[in-house]
């Protein structure tokens, strides 16, 4: 599927990274950590009482750490075992790493709007996705104001989770439709212009 001629401008489907396994992301991040600490691979390795092969296989994603050595691992270098694991967004400290990956990868910004932080980010496809996301909360706000049952507004808080389940596929079947109205729409034009020369 791709989003053709949409406000995103790209296909952010299409424009993914290569999906990464959660040992990739781990070794990635241990790789980050211990290099940022000035250790080499049989260096972190004697300190959790392995050796470089081992150490290498970790950092490289074929083999993930169990998390009593993933402990030993973050302990070794002095950071919270959270910053070497996915976060779990379920905690208040996972949804905090979650926001520390989104800085990195996506120039999250905090700023303060009446006292309270917002976040905002530098890319813009993300705060074209972020826009879309507002369009069918807002969307459903309306709607739900404007039930005049429960059913109703069941109906409504259930369009709206599917809507939320399939993202970005609104999105996508919206955009083929524009697209197709404005080929359609050219398509006519081009008719009107030939039979004008006639």
């Amino acid at each position: 599927m791709e989003l053709y001629n949409n406000k995103l401008s790209v296909d952010p489907i299409l424009q993914e990274k290569e999906a990464t396994t959660l040992a990739d992301r781990v070794g990635e991040r241990i790789r980050t950590i211990r290099i940022a600490a000035g250790l080499s691979l049989s260096e972190l390795g004697s300190k959790v009482g392995l050796n470089a092969d081992r150490m290498q296989k970790y950092e490289n994603g074929q083999r993930k750490p169990k998390q009593a050595m993933l402990k030993n691992i973050a302990d070794a270098l002095h950071v919270s075992i959270d910053a070497l694991e996915d976060p779990i967004i379920e905690t208040h400290i996972g949804a905090i790493y979650a926001l520390f990956i989104m800085e990195e990868m996506y120039g999250l910004e905090i700023t303060h709007t009446d006292g309270k932080p917002c976040i905002s980010f530098k890319d813009s496809i993300i705060n074209d996705l972020i826009d879309e996301w507002d369009t069918a909360r807002q969307y459903k706000k309306t709607e739900l104001l404007l039930a005049k049952s429960d059913e109703d507004k069941a109906a409504i808080k259930k369009e709206y989770q599917g809507w939320i389940w399939n993202f970005p596929e609104a999105i996508v079947t919206r955009s083929n439709a524009e697209m197709v109205a404005r080929l359609k729409a050219t398509l006519d034009q081009l008719e009107q212009d030939n039979s004008d020369e006639s």
